[in-house]
């Protein structure tokens, strides 16, 4: 009977934490597509990796608790036609993942969390040591505002996403979440252990010329 009674507890608590759902917008995602659009007559600029940033954030436990931290970019260059923005590619370093959430003076959590992210469970950044990011297509929307298309590789998957990305002077912002299973990023955790991981990862993304 107790038992019976634990179980309906868990599946009530369970089912009213529910699914996380991010305040950021969810990437559209399709298949891999080849380039769309023609970079005749355009402008080429490097990116400034060092004013370049990567900030990420997930979640445990159905959003109960934030994960965040940052990544570098290695390199990059975009495309500019007529002052507008029209493709570009970039290169992420995964190795240089790092988490914010955990303060600098817990080094041992601070160590295991990263090797944990860095190991097959999630980046297996020895194998895939970068990521990349090619635009495949670019709408202007207004003068700042640009609808982007482009391959994400992470790991050895390679899908095509779409997001909004804001000029903003020399910068070029955009955030959007995506499914981490979809790049068979696929540690799950457990409910029961606490440990739990939500499948959405949030990026917000800052690129410096």
């Amino acid at each position: 009977m107790n038992k019976v009674i634990l179980v309906l507890i868990f599946s009530t608590i369970t089912a009213c934490m529910g699914k996380h759902t991010p305040d950021t917008p969810a990437a559209l995602v399709n298949e891999r597509v080849g380039k769309e659009r023609s970079l005749a007559n355009t402008d080429s600029f490097f990116i400034n990796p060092a004013h370049s940033t990567i900030e990420w954030k997930a979640t445990e436990m159905r959003g109960t608790r934030l994960r965040t931290g940052k990544i570098l970019f290695k390199s990059g260059f975009i495309f500019k036609k007529n002052d507008s923005l029209a493709g570009g590619r970039f290169i992420v370093e995964m190795e240089s993942m790092d988490v914010t959430d955990v303060p600098a003076n817990e080094k041992v959590a601070r160590k295991n969390l990263l090797n944990h992210l860095k190991a097959d469970d999630f980046f297996n950044t020895a194998l895939y040591p970068t990521s990349t990011f090619e635009i495949t297509n670019v709408q202007q929307q207004s003068d700042s505002l640009y609808h982007i298309q482009g391959n994400l590789t992470i790991r050895e998957v390679t899908r095509n996403i779409s997001f909004t990305a804001i000029q903003q002077g020399e910068y070029y912002v955009a955030a959007f979440t995506f499914d981490r299973f979809l790049w068979k990023i696929a540690y799950e955790g457990s409910l029961l252990n606490k440990t739990l991981i939500d499948k959405d990862v949030e990026l917000n993304i800052k690129i410096a010329l």
